[in-house]
Parts: structure tokens; sequence; C-alpha cells
């Protein structure tokens, strides 16, 4: 992480999310870690962990949250939101 970027609260990537693109804030989720999966021996896949996915902001073109909206999930990353998938 660079120096000059910054943790954003909760309220405050709901508020950018908003202002951006128009979603309500009352029903955005902020997500703020991710299953990690693997494969196992048996060609399974299973949850091998959690990686974290702290909302961050350093400049219009350099940012990221991961959230959820009326059962959609996005993610907002460098200034392009796209659907997330899991």
């Amino acid at each position: 992480m660079q120096d000059d970027t910054r943790q954003l609260s909760e309220e405050e990537a709901k508020q950018m999310i908003h202002r951006l693109f128009g979603f309500e804030t009352g029903k955005i989720e902020i997500v703020t870690s991710v299953p990690v999966y693997e494969i196992n021996r048996h060609r399974q896949l299973r949850v091998a962990g959690h990686e974290e996915r702290r909302p961050l902001y350093n400049a219009t073109d350099w940012n990221y949250v991961r959230f959820d909206c009326c059962g959609m999930c996005y993610e907002f990353y460098n200034d392009n939101l796209r659907f997330f998938i899991q």
C-alpha cells in the first residue's frame, strides 16, 4: 500500500459508491474479506481461508471497494466497476 493511500470507513466507502454510481447507501453492504478457494487432491473445491479486502482510496484512478447491493456482488477497482464473481 502506498504512503498516501488511506483506508476508508464503511460509511465513506458507501458515500463514494453512491456519489459515483448512484447506488442507494442503505442497500450497499461493504465486504471486507473474501474466501480463498483451493482444489484438493480429490479435485474438490474448498475454502482455504479468507483474504482481507479493505476499502482503499488514493486517487480517482487508484482505489478499491468490494461491495454487495440488492443481491449482486461488485468490485470497484481503479475507477472500474465490475461484477465480482465468487
